[in-house]
């Protein structure tokens, strides 16, 4: 290489060895002790985000490169030392420099998981590895500033060709960054599937060239132009810092995608494992026969060939307890002579699969059979607890979302952040039509706060619209639960006492980012007669647990997990019905004042300002007291404060308090008195010759309600007529009346004989007199 450049130090205009000037100098110092601010606030960040993947790592790079801002201001600015010093601090300057790229680029190597990240294994490598290409940078550098061994005095003179220190500072570098950028590349956008972070990492990318640049091609022109006054390298400083800044927020957008699928990989692996369990029994049975039988499930010293054959590993199942089933489906027993072992079997050798239960009918096909079951679903979701108890239908509730990185899961389809914002749109659209004079607020819980999506209001469109906007952004960062329950405290403060105070919270998280003590607030909660309910999406946490049962009064029924979709959305609807006053406390009476406004249609009329919203409008309703105008109802005046609504909503309010009945099946026995449903004249299936005295023996009590009919028929206790599944569930869900009952009139026609009777007894009377 004696006839090229390669090595020699001469040809960058920005390498020199002269003191920078006196700006120069401190405004390169002042740089480097606001690099050492920022980059020790972003040591600080990373340590909050405990679920970050590799956040160790990224610590061990911002260290380094605080250690290379303290040493740029020895060397680049102008701080008063003795050229041995320098010297000294440049050896050490130039090795953290090799150092800390280094470490940058095996941050890139973490993301793919071929170790666990933050473990002492990762973590040590890689600092390992990184002192040793600082101590040989710095060895290099130093024996070629003292002279110790004269192998690199050559470097001091003419071209200062140094092949060692040329490769190592300028050609290392830029390999380790452009394996950093490729990694980060491939992995973001082929491996995670995302394109946002990319933006980031190319701004570190541009940022980093321009203060090379800088450094190597316009520092030389800087330099004459202000005599030598600044150079190149404060604004290579200062554009290095901005890469660092951009590479840490790449980190932190990308963080939350990889965990994610980092998890994704760990369940595939699992699935894998067992799937290849499944299909070699033979190896699972060695496993369990080496396991002690301790627990009672096994008896592992000998197992015949029919043992082995009996524990046939199945891919489904749940945990049970039971005979052993033998290879050919039949029960082995202790005792036995055949298989001489006594056990119980194992979770997965009892399976109950859905498909099973499918018969096929006369006609081959399954049809009734699925019918059947849509109508079983039916009349579940209808028996619920019909007794008339005391209920708040004044309501106040705040539903409270979780926006966090663990709503971007995909266990509830699409993902639990999209499927929780239809369900939550579907929820208030259902609480305002069972509850229409209550009024309703939305929070969300993201990034270690609480942000408020909707202001308590009565009007459902308000707080669809703002939840249709937060399709737009993407759940990220922790949740808070202190902060969210703290910010519904503030919102129900000013709830009157005539009402109920409730918080319903949709929880996906495993954790929650306090400020605080919880337990505080829930004691606040409880002092200020909050009800909470939560509605969890992976496993139970033990302060939500804590948090139901001590603002219910004990009931532990508040909180659940939803175990799949259709479950998800009955755990959600069914707090649209008012909860139950249980203490004496919850229920304190107080006379309401409510006003019934006429409504105007404002035909023919100017325009006038509504007084709730400031906007012009033609028609609206005038306030009963003030006359003043609102746009919709309910609502309160907000000239009077008086409450206003209409007749209609406080029927449909009223059904709570005295809820319909559930309708009992109706037997065979039963069948013959209705050959259609009483309501929409729908023909019943005709009843089956000799069915009518299996039913007689074999039928339960009359006046339960247990589940799906036989006969496909559902009787009202009061009025006794017969009603198809259809009519029942639009009955109890929708009417909320009984259709025979609102259409006798036996009643009023026994009333009015007893009129005429008396009339005509008193006629009588006065004859006599």
């Amino acid at each position: 290489m004696g006839s090229t450049q390669f090595g020699n130090f001469h040809i960058f205009p920005g390498f020199s060895y002269e003191d920078p000037g006196g700006f120069q100098g401190g405004c390169s110092i002042m740089l480097c002790g606001i690099a050492i601010a920022v980059s020790a606030f972003l040591l600080w960040r990373s340590e909050r985000k405990q679920a970050a993947v590799g956040r160790r790592e990224m610590q061990v790079f911002l260290v380094g490169y605080i250690l290379i801002e303290i040493c740029e201001i020895f060397t680049v600015g102008k701080f008063p030392l003795s050229s041995k010093v320098r010297i000294a601090f440049t050896g050490i300057h130039l090795g953290l420099i090799i150092a800390t790229l280094w470490i940058l680029m095996l941050n890139a190597v973490v993301g793919y998981q071929l170790l666990d990240d933050g473990t002492p294994l990762s973590v040590g490598l890689m600092v390992g590895s990184a002192a040793a290409l600082f101590i040989g940078t710095g060895y290099i550098t130093l024996d070629t500033g003292y002279s110790w061994t004269g192998h690199f005095d050559s470097s001091l003179q003419g071209n200062n060709r140094n092949i060692a220190l040329y490769v190592l500072y300028q050609l290392a570098p830029l390999v380790f960054l452009f394996i950093f950028f490729v990694l980060e590349t491939v992995l973001v956008i082929r491996v995670l599937g995302e394109r946002k972070p990319m933006i980031y990492l190319v701004s570190a990318a541009l940022l980093f060239a321009l203060g090379q640049i800088f450094n190597y091609v316009v520092s030389v022109h800087i330099c004459h132009g202000t005599h030598g006054k600044i150079d190149g390298a404060l604004f290579e400083t200062l554009f290095t810092l901005l890469s660092v800044v951009m590479i840490w927020v790449f980190w932190s957008k990308s963080t939350e995608t990889m965990r994610i699928y980092i998890q994704r990989l760990l369940w595939e692996d699992e699935a894998s494992a067992s799937s290849r369990s499944s299909e070699h029994p033979s190896s699972t049975i060695l496993r369990v026969i080496t396991m002690s039988d301790s627990d009672g499930e096994y008896v592992a010293d000998d197992l015949s060939d029919e043992d082995i054959a009996a524990h046939q590993v199945s891919s489904h199942g749940t945990r049970s307890s039971g005979p052993v089933r033998g290879a050919a489906g039949s029960t082995t027993r202790g005792g036995d002579t055949n298989t001489g072992t006594n056990r119980r079997r194992a979770a997965w050798e009892d399976i109950q699969r859905s498909w099973d239960t499918v018969v096929e009918g006369a006609d081959g096909s399954i049809n009734s059979t699925v019918e059947g079951l849509r109508e079983a679903g039916k009349r579940k979701r209808l028996l619920r607890d019909t007794t008339p108890l005391q209920r708040g239908i004044i309501r106040h509730l705040i539903l409270i979302l979780d926006l966090s990185f663990a709503m971007v899961e995909k266990d509830l389809r699409p993902t639990r952040f999209l499927l929780t914002l239809r369900y939550a749109s579907e929820f208030v659209t259902e609480y305002f039509e069972q509850n229409p004079i209550s009024q309703l607020g939305i929070i969300g819980m993201r990034d270690g706060i609480a942000v408020r999506v909707s202001d308590m209001s009565g009007n459902p469109t308000e707080h669809i619209e703002r939840l249709k906007t937060l399709r737009e952004q993407q759940p990220q960062g922790n949740p808070s639960l202190q902060n969210a329950l703290e910010m519904s405290r503030a919102a129900l403060f000013h709830a009157p006492s005539h009402g109920t105070r409730e918080i319903l919270i949709i929880y996906g998280a495993l954790l929650s980012s306090d400020p605080g003590d919880i337990h505080e607030t829930i004691s606040s909660l409880i002092a200020d007669r909050i009800r909470v309910s939560v509605v969890g999406l992976a496993a139970q946490v033990a302060i939500c647990a804590e948090l139901c049962s001590r603002t219910n009064a004990g009931d532990e029924g508040n909180y659940h997990v939803a175990l799949n979709e259709q479950h998800f959305r009955e755990l959600v609807m069914t707090l649209t019905t008012p909860p139950v006053t249980r203490t004496k406390k919850q229920s304190q009476s107080s006379l309401l004042m409510m006003g019934f406004p006429s409504r105007t249609s404002g035909a023919g009329k100017t325009m006038s300002f509504c007084a709730c919203h400031s906007k012009l409008s033609r028609g609206g309703y005038l306030c009963s007291r003030c006359d003043s105008k609102v746009c919709s109802l309910p609502a309160e005046c907000p000239a009077c404060g008086l409450t206003l609504i209409l007749s209609t909503h406080l029927a449909r309010s009223y059904h709570h308090l005295f809820p319909l009945r559930n309708w009992i099946e109706v037997p065979w026995s039963a069948a013959r008195k209705s050959r259609s449903c009483f309501s929409c004249l729908t023909p019943f299936p005709e009843v089956p010759a000799g069915r009518i005295q299996i039913a007689q023996n074999g039928s339960r009590a009359e006046g339960e309600a247990k589940g799906m009919s036989e006969s496909g028929r559902y009787a009202c206790e009061v009025c006794g007529n017969h009603f198809c599944i259809d009519c029942d569930v639009f009955s109890h869900e929708i009417v909320h009346n009984c259709p025979g009952c609102q259409s006798d009139t036996r009643g009023m026609i026994e009333e009015q004989d007893g009129v005429d009777r008396e009339i005509g007894h008193d006629e009588n009377n006065e004859m006599v007199e």
